[in-house]
């Protein structure tokens, strides 16, 4: 169970289908798995397991806080919650904020174990960034796939397809590219 938990790229890589991604049993049945004497199984099913509960325990407190921003959000910016003179807020489209929006390249690179990013829908979680189910490519693959746009530290990258509504925003440092589905819009900070 643990062990699959951490084959989902590595399932996805061997999928087919036109539809929807699916894989059959010999799949599963011929992938290889280390296994420790059944004591250490059992040490590391308990670290695990203890770590899955702590996880289960906290998911109500974080779902019920993300609820309470989305609110909070809706609430700050409602019209009548407007503080002080209320005509001093303007209201004006998302882009005349931004010094640009980018989709990435409607093509996906060879993937590889190690070099920049590539960002996929799969790395928006919630307002986040998660880079734990990203992919990376090479670096000739990375030059072709920044002709547009070079992600940089608080661009926004949003999905607008599949998963619509995911956004995250990007963090000083992050060598990435766009990939299919998403796009970042970069604010005008001047």
């Amino acid at each position: 169970y643990y062990h699959l938990l951490t084959q989902k790229r590595a399932f996805e890589e061997l999928a087919g289908g036109s539809t929807f991604q699916s894989t059959n049993g010999s799949v599963l049945r011929d992938h290889i798995l280390l296994v420790p004497p059944l004591d250490e199984q059992r040490r590391i099913a308990r670290i695990l397991s203890t770590t899955q509960r702590a996880r289960e325990l906290n998911a109500p407190v974080l779902a019920h806080s993300e609820r309470l921003k989305r609110k909070l959000i809706e609430h700050l910016f409602a019209p009548d919650s407007r503080p002080g003179n209320s005509t001093e807020w303007r209201v004006v489209p998302i882009g005349s904020l931004c010094t640009g929006m980018f989709d990435g390249p409607h093509a996906t690179p060879t993937k590889t174990d190690e070099g920049p990013v590539f960002l996929s829908i799969s790395s928006l979680n919630q307002g986040q960034l998660d880079l734990t189910r990203s992919a990376h490519l090479s670096e000739n693959d990375f030059v072709r796939w920044t002709r547009r746009v070079v992600p940089k530290a608080d661009d926004v990258v949003f999905s607008y397809e599949t998963r619509l509504g995911e956004v995250a925003l990007l963090p000083k440092g992050l060598r990435c590219c766009l990939g299919r589905r998403l796009a970042l819009m970069r604010p005008d900070t001047a």
